[in-house]
């Protein structure tokens, strides 16, 4: 590399997205991770995803609004390497035209609270999306009760590198046993197992309190 900044980024920027890369199927923002750092695998199966009942038209207003991401699973190294070091993040989502939504995503971080937006575009049916901006090709809601849980399935592909994530959304920071059961049962239908799954701590460093401190 030769004294180059880390994933290819300059400035003061450049180790938060290369930590950030942890929180998303090895992201992202177009940057080229490593080869090595995600892999393909066989089991790695595009195909419609089914929620726990008919996606409500309009979906995007119904999935509007404060989300914590309470567990996660992926078989990506970066994500596999850092897993155990993570902690719950949120997502404020905004219904946009055309279905699409605005997403504002809070990451806690050592060094304070680090804050990404993202505009998450419709494809063809509700409850589908794409994501340019972090690299995703697909993102299903594969199940949502749209009052206190969802199950989100991204999936990418990088110059021939493909990995997968699930994350459970939670509107409280406490999953119910029902949001636990149904991620649960979701994950392993597309190939992955329970040692890359994590429970994600709290934190109060992206809270009104914790980003005065920072």
């Amino acid at each position: 590399m030769g004294g180059e900044p880390p994933c290819g980024l300059t400035g003061s920027q450049a180790p938060f997205f290369c930590i950030f890369s942890a929180l998303a199927p090895c992201v992202s923002f177009g940057l080229m991770m490593p080869r090595d750092l995600c892999f393909p695998s066989s089991s790695r199966i595009r195909m419609p995803l089914t929620s726990r009942g008919p996606l409500k038209h309009r979906l995007s207003e119904q999935f509007s609004g404060l989300w914590y991401v309470v567990s996660m699973v992926s078989d990506c190294k970066v994500f596999l390497g850092k897993k155990d070091h993570l902690l719950m993040s949120s997502r404020t989502i905004r219904a946009m035209p055309g279905g699409n939504l605005s997403v504002h995503m809070e990451f806690p971080r050592a060094d304070g609270c680090h804050q990404l937006d993202a505009e998450y575009l419709r494809v063809g049916s509700e409850g589908h999306f794409r994501v340019p901006a972090l690299g995703y090709l697909d993102v299903r809601v594969a199940d949502t009760d749209y009052d206190t849980f969802a199950v989100l399935y991204i999936y990418k592909e990088l110059e021939g590198a493909l990995s997968t994530m699930v994350q459970l959304y939670s509107r409280t920071q406490e999953a119910s046993p029902q949001a636990a059961k149904a991620f649960q049962d979701f994950y392993p239908t597309v190939g992955l197992p329970n040692d890359m799954m994590v429970m994600l701590p709290k934190s109060d460093v992206c809270s009104s309190a914790g980003k005065e401190a920072s």
